[in-house]
């Protein structure tokens, strides 16, 4: 069997009420070349039926529909393994791809491009727009200052809205799964590492957006958030010294490591937890006076009042 040019991976838990339409709208794109692996990570609402009646005789999709529920990250994985075409893009089971998206980012991938994104268009579950807030601000930048654009600063890419070299990101070791919140970020950083990326100016995609996002404004607060981003600054350090030197962006990954980490000590339950990223932030960024602040109110946690 060819294999197809994309493969768009449909990643889904408990989304009934939704998947069929993403489905849809990926074997709706004007670009014929591509497949639909369905990746459902062990739904307990109705997805699994609705999937196998509507989708059992269509041979363009496959019904990859997990036992044992593997959380974000592990089903992303799944998805990843699974697909065969040379290019794979994302529609989670909420969103929708438009009808342009793949013929508009899949030219964008020649010359070793590694990552192509475009804009979304968010909007509500009735499908009405959504003005721009916090966690579904997205927005592009020059090519040749993303990398630096994604270490100096938050993710500004919606998940959604790209295709990427699918070989490349299995050999960047793919989605982290320890990260709950920020894998698609690690996943850019380590891709806009070594090859190029495209930004295509022009909305491709709807992100619904109804209030139980994995990125709603509350979970962007979260003290999961900040620990998520320990962890992807942790490993950018790690992986990347030489490059970030000579970049002259490794001041910068420190300084938003020890920001994580002083946020992180503000929002973690966790006395132990606050008082140790704390003193890691001062240790990172001994200039600032904002770690000082931050460890004497990790230290004041537990005392009598």
């Amino acid at each position: 069997m060819v294999a197809p040019l994309l493969s768009a991976i449909v990643p889904s838990y408990n989304y009934a009420r939704f998947v069929v339409r993403a489905v849809e709208s990926c074997l709706a794109q004007t670009l014929q070349d591509i497949e639909v692996v369905v990746v459902d990570d062990a739904s307990t609402d109705e997805s699994p039926r609705l999937l196998a009646e509507r989708f059992s005789r269509e041979p363009r999709v496959r019904l990859e529909l997990a036992r044992e529920n593997r959380g974000i990250s592990g089903n992303f994985n799944r998805g990843l393994r699974a697909a065969r075409g040379k290019f794979v893009g994302f529609c989670c089971a909420d969103d929708e791809w438009l009808p342009e998206h793949a013929a508009s980012l899949v030219p964008a991938l020649g010359e070793g491009v590694a990552l192509a994104y475009s804009l979304p268009r968010v909007v509500s579950e009735k499908g009405e727009p959504v003005p721009k807030g916090p966690g579904h601000s997205f927005e592009g930048c020059p090519d040749d200052r993303f990398f630096e654009r994604l270490v100096r600063y938050p993710n500004v890419v919606s998940f959604v809205a790209t295709v990427f070299d699918r070989e490349a990101a299995l050999a960047a070791g793919g989605f982290d799964e320890r990260l709950r919140v920020l894998q698609d970020y690690d996943l850019w950083l380590k891709l806009s590492a070594r090859r190029p990326v495209k930004f295509v100016d022009r909305e491709t995609v709807l992100v619904r957006w109804h209030g139980e996002n994995a990125s709603t404004p509350g979970a962007a607060r979260s003290a999961q958030l900040k620990r998520d981003a320990v962890t992807v600054l942790e490993g950018l350090l790690e992986r990347e010294p030489d490059l970030l030197r000579e970049k002259g962006l490794e001041k910068a990954a420190r300084r938003r490591l020890a920001d994580s980490l002083r946020r992180l000590a503000s929002r973690t339950g966790s006395t132990v937890e606050a008082r140790t990223c704390a003193r890691r932030a001062i240790a990172l960024d001994p200039l600032s006076p904002r770690g000082y602040v931050g460890y004497v109110r990790a230290l004041a946690r537990g005392w009598p009042s």
